[in-house]
Formats: structure tokens, C-alpha cells, sequence
């Protein structure tokens, strides 16, 4: 598999993974992007009983461990996707029975994603940011930025400040500490609250060729989360934090 496909669908699973623990029951879309990448392997339209053969194969040879692992800890990766198969040949799926299938999925598609980026095998941070990321803005309220860490457990959110030509971040620390001081404080303007108080904080800006060892060092001095960004461009390419990086 190119490189450049591995990334794509590595992406394309941690977003559906994403919305599946986001949502108990939420195992369906990375469902369907293991029959898209099936489908890519097998190079026709099939199902997932078709796909397994060289979805397995790409593990095997990836990742072996995950086709015979050594312990009890681990389940085996040929095992657990028979157990999502015949799971998805049900007709319906409700309470419990809809969160273990989401539970199953969401073990099949972290076994992939590590797969899939040991096929890329690469140590440049760019490859493992998270693309587009969600942003504030200046003159957006406090309260639509809780909104925002609210509905997608966000801990930080970073934004661009105009007058000092930089990239800083807002953590959910800050915002609580906002929020708890009034509800009329939540109407100020993160613009506002910057000038009446020092509420945000730097973070490490780096380029998306900077190896991950050396963004590693930089974030214990300065702090997650990292920012991705070509240094001749001012928009934000991606964001990282420790969980990308597991």
C-alpha cells in the first residue's frame, strides 16, 4: 500500500473511531471505511467476509503481533474481525448488544490505524497530526467557546492572535475559571478577557518535517498541545497532542 493511501485511510479510521466513542452505539462509519479500504486491497467490491483475506494480510505482515499475539491481554486480530463480521450480518443492533459491537470496532479499527502507519513508517510530526483542526477566534464569546471543548472534549483550542502575529492556545482550565466567575463573564469576548487578564498561553509551533523525537523534547519545556505550520504561512496546518502519538 502506498504511503500516501495509508494516511489517508489511517485518518479516515481515527475520525470514525472518534464519532464511535462519541456515541455508544456509533460503530457503523468505521465499518464503512474498513470496506472502503477492503475494497481498495481486494481492488473490487466485495464484503467484509471478501475483505478479510487481505486486510489480514496487510497486519500479518505489518504488525504480527496482532495476528499472534503473545498473550492473554490481546485478542487476536483475525478473531475480533470475524467477531465484527458476524456482528454487521445482524439485522439490528440495540443497547448492549450495539455497545459491545461498538467496542469491537473500535479495537479492530486501533489495531488498523497502527498498522497503517507502520506501513508508512515515519517520524515526521506532520504524519501524525490531526488536520484541520478546530479553531477560535478573537472576537468569538467565551461561551461559544465552551460550546465548542463541550460538545467535542476538547482541552485546549488554539487561535491566532493578530496583534502579536502568533498561535496560542485556550485550555478548559481557563475557560472554567472564567465560567465560575459569573455567567455575564461567559458574554466577554476571548479578545476581552485577553486584555483583563492573562488567560491563554504559548505552545509549541513546529514545522511538519520536525522529526517526533525532537517535538517531544520541545512540548515538555513549552507545553502541549503542539501546532503544525509551514513558517512562511500563518495558517494552522494541524494539531497534535499525546494521544496522537500512542
Amino acid at each position: 500500500m502506498d504511503k500516501k493511501v495509508a494516511l489517508h485511510f489511517r485518518d479516515e479510521f481515527r475520525k470514525a473511531r472518534d464519532g464511535a466513542l462519541k456515541d455508544a452505539e456509533g460503530y457503523q462509519q468505521i465499518l464503512f471505511v474498513l470496506e472502503r479500504m477492503g475494497s481498495y486491497l481486494l481492488k473490487k467490491t466485495g464484503d467484509l467476509g471478501k475483505y478479510k483475506c487481505c486486510i489480514s494480510k496487510l497486519v500479518k505482515e505489518n504488525c504480527p503481533s496482532f495476528v499472534e499475539p503473545s498473550d492473554d491481554c490481546h485478542i487476536n486480530f483475525n478473531r475480533l474481525y470475524d467477531m465484527v463480521r458476524e456482528g454487521r450480518n445482524d439485522a439490528l443492533h440495540q443497547g448492549a448488544v450495539a455497545r459491545m459491537m461498538t467496542s469491537h470496532s473500535v479495537q479492530l479499527s486501533m489495531m488498523i490505524e497502527d498498522t497503517l502507519m507502520a506501513v508508512v513508517n515515519s517520524q515526521r510530526i506532520g504524519d501524525y497530526m490531526v488536520r484541520n483542526p478546530v479553531c477560535a477566534h478573537e472576537w468569538q464569546p467565551i461561551s461559544f467557546i465552551r460550546q465548542i471543548m463541550l460538545e467535542n472534549s476538547f482541552s485546549d483550542i488554539p487561535f491566532y492572535r493578530e496583534e502579536q502575529n502568533e498561535w496560542h492556545v485556550i485550555s478548559d482550565l481557563d475557560v472554567a475559571k472564567i465560567h465560575h466567575k459569573g455567567k455575564d463573564k461567559l458574554a466577554s469576548t476571548l479578545e476581552c478577557c485577553m486584555k483583563s487578564k492573562n488567560i491563554t498561553r504559548d505552545t509549541t509551533v513546529v514545522s511538519p518535517d520536525r522529526p517526533v523525537c525532537d517535538v517531544l523534547k520541545c512540548a515538555d519545556e513549552k507545553g502541549w498541545p503542539v501546532l503544525v505550520k509551514r513558517s512562511d504561512c500563518k495558517e494552522l496546518l494541524g494539531i497534535v497532542t499525546p494521544y496522537d502519538l500512542m
